[in-house]
């Protein structure tokens, strides 16, 4: 039986990142963005940039009701992955924000 493929084609190139950025809430890539090392941040994001206007692309013409692959679900979740750290690499540098608001005060409830 063959291995089904993690990213979409197009996307392969992306799949090392996979296992570590594709988190399905915003929590979680939160979490998961404080926890890295800058230079893994770094990689990451000189990783998916170049791909990100082919992403946004891509999205941008499903429908809203259209129910995505698990590749399709991946993909999306590394593009919010890099919406998550692109201020910690363009803007503070660092994986947090620096100076910012104790992050383990905001609670994110579901209404």
């Amino acid at each position: 039986m063959p291995e089904m493929q993690a990213l979409p084609c197009g996307f392969e190139t992306l799949e090392p990142f996979v296992s570590t950025w594709a988190l399905p809430t915003m929590q979680d890539r939160n979490a998961r963005r404080v926890a890295m090392p800058m230079d893994q941040i770094r990689a990451f994001y000189d990783a998916i940039a170049p791909h990100m206007e082919p992403l946004l692309d891509r999205f941008s013409a499903l429908s809203v009701d259209h129910a995505m692959s698990p590749a399709e679900e991946k993909l999306f979740y590394l593009g919010q992955a890099f919406m998550e750290v692109a201020m910690a690499v363009e803007y503070f540098g660092e994986p947090d924000v620096p100076d910012g608001f104790d992050r383990a005060r905001w609670q994110i409830v579901k209404g």
